[in-house]
């Protein structure tokens, strides 16, 4: 019965995995995307500035804005990796935990 028990919950234990992985990869895909669709809205809006003004000026503006979402970007990859870790090792020490319960 316990063994049928401990196989049941490592199975609850490897979807919950999963679920968690998927969750962090789907936020960070939706970090992703709204910097990349605030990235467009800023550079629509800076080029509609530049037919009012120097077009020098809001270019090298964009090319600022570019590089900080780029690094923004980097740091959202980043953190989705950490969250994905962090899920990990949750599971192995919920793990651990409950083959420490049934061995003691």
């Amino acid at each position: 019965e316990h063994q049928r028990m401990l196989v049941a919950f490592e199975a609850a234990l490897a979807k919950n995995q999963a679920s968690w992985s998927e969750g962090a990869k789907n936020l960070a895909t939706q970090s992703l995307n709204a910097a990349l669709g605030a990235a467009r809205e800023s550079t629509a809006a800076l080029v509609e500035e530049a037919g009012r003004s120097q077009a020098g000026a809001v270019r090298t503006a964009v090319e600022r804005g570019v590089e900080s979402l780029e690094r923004v970007a980097v740091r959202l990859t980043r953190l989705s990796w950490v969250t994905f870790g962090a899920a990990a090792m949750a599971l192995v020490a919920a793990a651990l935990l409950i083959v420490e319960r049934f061995f003691h």
